[in-house]
């Protein structure tokens, strides 16, 4: 009889972290952690957050071929109470969601492994909220998750970036290995997906790779601290919300129209930001290259 593998999933919802105030998220570094509270768990930005996270992540994951899973719902200490009963509503409208409050001052790597401490096999995977899977996700990772696959990332490269433009939705394919929808690490020593730091410095080397198309649906919006934008070169299709699924027949379920409405879309304002940044990083360098060279005659 095959040796029983756990699986557990982490989806951080909004949580506010003192170790955020000095590295990570462009957002919340160099800010203070009251500052960053009042900003995160603004009501109305939880309000859509939530919306996104029960239209997206907890969807997707109700559809699962293979149910056999626990989603952690990781949510700051700080949130306010009613915000906290509205989580807590999912526990009981979906057996696979624990919700878990998260105090400033823990990690998120110490919460990973408290949460997932037993005497067997695990597969830990990691999901944003506004971000969805397909529905053979979980069959896929415990077919990954097999003798000579121990201590390594779990990947499906293969998924599909979706973006607001107006009142349609811009959908274009893409191959990105070590994202973060569905992100996973198999191990028979307790490591999670949690360990292994930044995603986006994983090498594609290190992981065993699932070869599934649109394996996983990415939201880019203004409110998403990665600033992501669909990519040039690629092919892409622009869609009405409600015709969305034709060519997604894996994400049907999904309501398209109802998850478009909160995706922020990106403004001339967005569009010029990263243009401003590296001209001014240029500037800069410039600057400092004709300062060292005054300095040294």
């Amino acid at each position: 009889m095959a040796e029983r593998v756990e699986i557990f999933g982490f989806m951080r919802f909004s949580v506010v972290l003192s170790s955020a105030t000095t590295e990570g998220w462009k957002a919340t570094k160099g800010h203070s952690l009251a500052e960053n509270a009042t900003n995160i768990l603004a009501p109305k930005r939880i309000e859509s957050r939530l919306r996104l996270a029960q239209a997206m992540p907890i969807a997707s994951l109700a559809r699962q071929s293979d149910g056999d899973f626990t989603l952690y719902v990781l949510i700051s200490a700080l949130l306010d109470d009613a915000s906290k009963r509205l989580m807590a509503r999912m526990t009981s409208e979906h057996a696979f969601v624990r919700v878990v409050e998260v105090d400033p001052s823990e990690n998120l790597r110490d919460v990973a492994a408290k949460l997932t401490s037993v005497n067997r096999p695990i597969i830990t995977f990691r999901l944003d909220d506004d971000d969805a899977v397909g529905p053979h996700f979980i069959a896929d990772l415990r077919s990954i998750g097999i003798a000579g696959n121990e201590e390594r990332v779990l990947s499906s490269p293969n998924g599909v970036y979706m973006a607001r433009e107006g009142r349609h939705l811009t959908f274009q394919r893409v191959r990105y290995p070590n994202n973060a929808f569905g992100l996973a690490f198999f191990s028979r020593e307790g490591a999670t997906i949690m360990h292994q730091g930044n995603h986006a410095r994983i090498s594609e080397s290190e992981m065993r790779l699932l070869a599934r198309e649109d394996a996983w649906i990415r939201s880019l919006h203004a409110d998403s601290d990665s600033d992501t934008r669909l990519r040039s070169g690629l092919e892409n299709w622009t869609v009405p919300p409600e015709t969305a699924a034709d060519r997604l027949p894996d994400y049907r379920y999904l309501d398209f129209a109802a998850v478009s409405r909160d995706l922020a879309p990106f403004t001339w304002k967005h569009r010029v930001g990263p243009f401003v940044k590296r001209w001014r990083g240029r500037i800069t360098r410039l600057l400092n290259r004709r300062t060292g060279l005054k300095a040294a005659q």
